[in-house]
């Protein structure tokens, strides 16, 4: 029986371990050579940065998120970039692989700017949902306050390009209400799927040619 339980845990593949922040980070960057065209050609730097290829700095927020780190637009745009944009390449509008990766293992080790867990969601879409109801909770948020909230609170207010974005996935039906707990049900899949985080909408659109 022993032998037949050891035969049996020999025989089932081991869990595929979690890929570490570097491994997380070169992925992520890889995936940018698909896209990339003209002066952003993979291959810019083969030689210093290992072939990996040059990121165009419109493409810094999606690999950042495809890392797990959620980034405000607003730190990317005024922080982030400007730390990792050198003024030989601005010009290119493109990020040298070797410094992205830097910062993003950096962000991982931190813990800086990592997803809500599903229950920190919840929490915190049942706050909102008291202060638009008196206190009530209805399991819903009016898109309008919905829209209010997320364009004048917080760290970086959501633009109106944004805002639209979030309610074309988080509206009901109707187009009036956001039924949080539908909507956190559609996001977890999401923040997993890497085509989304590099595809999806809310391009930043940040350039840093003059």
């Amino acid at each position: 029986m022993a032998d037949d339980k050891a035969e049996d845990a020999a025989a089932t593949p081991a869990a595929p371990s979690e890929p570490t922040p570097a491994e997380k980070a070169e992925q992520a960057i890889g995936r940018t050579s698909n896209d990339q065209t003209g002066d952003n050609d993979n291959g810019l730097f083969p030689n210093e940065e290992g072939g990996m290829p040059a990121v165009p700095v419109e493409e810094v927020g999606h690999v950042i998120r495809a890392c797990g780190c959620f980034v405000p637009e607003l730190v990317l745009v005024d922080q982030i970039l400007p730390s990792i944009v050198e003024d030989e390449y601005a010009e290119l509008n493109i990020v040298r692989p070797e410094l992205l990766k830097k910062r993003i293992i950096a962000m991982l080790k931190e813990r800086t700017w990592v997803a809500d867990t599903e229950h920190e969601m919840l929490l915190a879409f049942r706050r909102l949902d008291q202060l638009s109801h008196n206190g009530e909770e209805y399991g819903f948020i009016e898109s309008e306050k919905m829209g209010k909230y997320l364009t004048s609170q917080g760290l970086a207010p959501f633009r109106k390009e944004k805002n639209e974005a979030f309610l074309s996935i988080a509206n009901d039906g109707t187009g009036s209400k956001v039924f949080y707990h539908d909507y956190i049900g559609k996001l977890i899949p999401l923040l997993e799927d890497d085509d989304f985080l590099f595809g999806g909408p809310g391009r930043s659109g940040y350039s840093t040619r003059k």
